[in-house]
């Protein structure tokens, strides 16, 4: 379909999230289905890379960049110094595991379903119920240090804490109507005023 274009030669089509560190610009364009790297002052992208509806984009301490793909149903980390690119964090499903382009995952994503006997109908397999450690069409999250994400598990209706290494569950505050965004609040307590 038609998408409204932002003028420049990056061409982004509804750019959910943008984040800038030192000259370095991190766009997820969305609906382009890719993310972009710019330096300040330039409209030509310095790097480009795949993904499947990226939705947020976070600058790591080490240059590495955070992805959340809601439909890829994982968060990957593209380093741009290298072009490589893991998936630390995903639906247990081996079509999301991995680094697999918008449209393979399209073609194939009808196989992710599973009928329930719980006469819930058809359900991903991306469902927590089905998968505790899975994510369903995450749409935000932050990653505190090396070890912690929080991620907005939007179609699982959760705020889940992930082992960033592992990808094992260590929490979750769940029954929330299609939660976003994962905001950190400073530690300690919050003074009146401030």
């Amino acid at each position: 379909g038609a998408s409204q274009q932002i003028a420049g030669t990056t061409g982004l089509a509804f750019a959910r999230h943008a984040e800038a560190r030192g000259e370095d610009v991190v766009i997820a364009d969305t609906f382009n289905h890719r993310v972009t790297m710019i330096r300040r002052g330039s409209d030509e992208p310095v790097v480009q890379t795949e993904s499947l509806f990226p939705n947020q984009v976070q600058i790591q301490p080490d240059g590495s960049v955070l992805v959340v793909a809601e439909h890829a149903n994982h968060i990957t980390r593209h380093n741009p110094a290298t072009g490589e690119t893991v998936v630390p964090l995903s639906c247990g499903h081996p079509l999301f595991q991995s680094r697999v382009s918008p449209d393979e995952i399209r073609a194939r994503q009808a196989e992710t379903a599973r009928y329930s006997p719980f006469g819930m109908g058809a359900r991903s397999v991306c469902d927590s119920r089905i998968d505790p450690h899975s994510l369903y069409s995450p749409n935000g999250f932050h990653a505190v240090d090396d070890s912690t994400i929080y991620v907005a598990d939007t179609d699982n209706h959760r705020v889940a804490m992930f082992d960033a290494k592992t990808g094992s569950l260590r929490g979750a505050v769940t029954g929330l109507n299609n939660p976003i965004r994962v905001i950190a609040l400073p530690a300690g307590p919050v003074e009146e005023g401030n």
